[in-house]
């Protein structure tokens, strides 16, 4: 089980190629799930909602490689967070990984020149 606030590392590779993190949600949370990856490692994630439907995924949208999910929870319940690599089971990429889960949406960098 992981919490809002933690962080989880491990490694991605041929053999072990999807992780799965349960989370307890609440009904209305914001919560934001970030993963950089190491290596050559596409970082993919995944989120169920409490009945096994995906909600919501994302391969590059937190830069280079990375993979970066934010959304209001639609019910309380135990949701799980997929970490796993592009392609999945057909994915050829491997390395470490950070995830993170944090409450609300990732906070955007200002762009250079401004403040």
């Amino acid at each position: 089980m992981v919490s809002a606030g933690e962080t989880i590392t491990g490694s991605i590779a041929d053999a072990s190629y999807l992780h799965l993190y349960d989370y307890e949600g609440q009904a209305g949370e914001e919560i934001t799930i970030t993963m950089t990856g190491s290596g050559n490692l596409d970082a993919y994630l995944g989120l169920f909602d409490p009945a096994g439907e995906v909600i919501a995924e994302d391969d590059d949208s937190l830069g280079g490689l990375n993979a970066v999910i934010t959304v209001k929870l639609p019910e309380t319940g135990l949701y799980m967070i997929a970490v796993t690599r592009s392609g999945i089971d057909e994915g050829t990429s491997t390395g470490s990984y950070t995830v993170e889960v944090s409450n609300g949406a990732l906070e955007a960098e200002p762009a250079a020149g401004f403040s």
